[in-house]
């Protein structure tokens, strides 16, 4: 479809240096569809959020918790508003035009000003209310992930991902799924106890790769520093050598979360609906995982950190059924408890 005139007037003046301007007041048809202005709160220790992030203010048409990543709050704010409310096509591109401007202010706080600046109610042109509009056939799903800052050192090579698909067993998913909820020797001393429910049956294979996507970007990735990883795998650790120069024989580790919480909601009802979860927790605890917890509330939740990465994967993948492919947006936050 080719640009309109008022969508390329607004690029020229959303992107251009008088942006910033408190002398240029933006025009536009403010036509948000069925929902109510959209405008980004700077918030912070909101929803289990270690530090200062961003939620939209708007709960009632736009709910979602808050997070680390301005990029992902305005994306979500700019598909609900095409998707859930069906906006006019002009509100729509701006909203994208203006996420772009935002993004690129060095302050946070002022990346949800410039948001909501541009994004508000004018009423001279605020148009009349328009009926409730039918809701798409696809529905949309956002995936939150919350881990715990303390983790878990298993001496060997441990796959969890080989756990997840081989005993988190569902009954049948058709009509919903849920797993019996028991615990597993892992060996180490250590035990795993699943606990997962699938109201809508179909999202149960979407959940599992989201988990085992998860894993494998972490234990694999080559950017995110060692001490920073929620996933690690070491290939030998040194042990204590004994006054006589004798050393043990070094054993390959595995360090991860002691608790993973990842649950899946529905963005296409009147409310963010829970569809579905998945949770893990083991039985011996280790040490502090801050550092880890730092990175996800600070580059871990940027355009290229773990979250974003797990969501590309994700959007290039096929679910079939009513899932089809996935378009929402992947969340990575700890527990706050221990840091």
């Amino acid at each position: 479809m080719a640009p309109t005139l008022l969508s390329l007037a607004l690029a020229s003046v959303i992107l251009s240096p008088l942006a910033h301007s408190a002398a240029v007041k933006p025009r536009a048809p403010y036509d948000f569809g069925s929902c109510g202005v959209p405008q980004i709160s700077y918030v912070k220790g909101e929803d289990g959020l270690n530090g200062y992030g961003f939620k939209p203010t708007n709960q009632k048409d736009f709910p979602h918790g808050a997070a680390p990543d301005f990029v992902a709050i305005a994306q979500f704010i700019c598909n609900r508003l095409k998707n859930e409310c069906v906006a006019s096509g002009e509100t729509v591109a701006l909203c994208r035009l203006t996420l772009l401007a935002s993004k690129k202010e060095t302050d946070d706080a002022a990346k949800a000003s410039v948001f909501n600046k541009w994004i508000k109610s004018d009423k001279d042109e605020e148009p009349s209310p328009k009926p409730k509009p039918k809701k798409p056939t696809k529905p949309e799903y956002n995936i939150e992930t919350k881990i715990s800052s303390k983790h878990v050192i298993y001496e060997g090579d441990l796959d969890l991902r080989w756990w997840f698909d081989n005993k988190m067993i569902t009954d049948d998913p058709s009509n919903g799924a849920s797993c019996p909820v028991d615990w597993f020797n892992m060996g180490n001393n250590k035990a795993i106890k699943f606990e997962c429910s699938f109201p809508d049956g179909s999202v149960e294979k979407l959940l599992r790769e989201a988990m085992n996507t998860l894993i494998q970007e972490s234990v694999t990735s080559t950017k995110i520093k060692e001490g920073e990883k929620p996933f690690a795998r070491y290939d030998a650790v040194p042990g204590a050598c004994n006054r006589w120069g004798v050393c043990p024989e070094e054993k390959p580790f595995t360090k991860f979360p002691a608790v993973g919480d990842m649950k899946l909601f529905n963005l296409t009802g009147e409310r963010n609906e829970e569809q579905g979860n998945l949770h893990y927790e083991i039985s011996e605890v280790g040490g502090d995982a801050c550092k880890v917890c730092d990175y996800l509330g600070a580059a871990g939740a940027g355009a290229d950190g773990l979250a974003s990465v797990v969501g590309g994967k994700l959007a290039s993948a096929s679910f079939g059924g009513a899932v089809g492919a996935f378009t929402g947006v992947v969340t990575i936050g700890c527990f706050l408890a221990g840091c």
